[in-house]
């Protein structure tokens, strides 16, 4: 397994090759330490800033839309901020 996998994208490929399922090969290639996650950027103080003000304004989607990130980092970051939807 080691030996051919290179990154995410061949995790298909390797996956019809041992008969087993994209998301079986890719947890035993999490394990064996040959995925690394992406670390994103932290938030920055204008980011937290647009949080604060627009979490009563708007939907977490759209927050993250307009700050490029995920829904869910928009949700975590609120949370950790004490934010709550009215």
């Amino acid at each position: 397994m080691k030996k051919h996998f290179r990154s995410k994208k061949d995790v298909p490929k390797l996956a019809a090759e041992l008969g087993r399922t994209e998301s079986a090969t890719y947890v035993r290639c999490s394990k064996l330490g040959l995925t690394s996650r992406t670390k994103k950027p932290r938030w920055t103080a204008e980011e937290l800033d647009f949080l604060k003000k627009h979490v009563h304004l708007m939907t977490y989607k759209e927050i993250a839309r307009k700050l490029n990130r995920t829904e869910h980092s928009v949700i975590h970051a609120a949370k950790r901020l004490g934010l709550k939807k009215k």
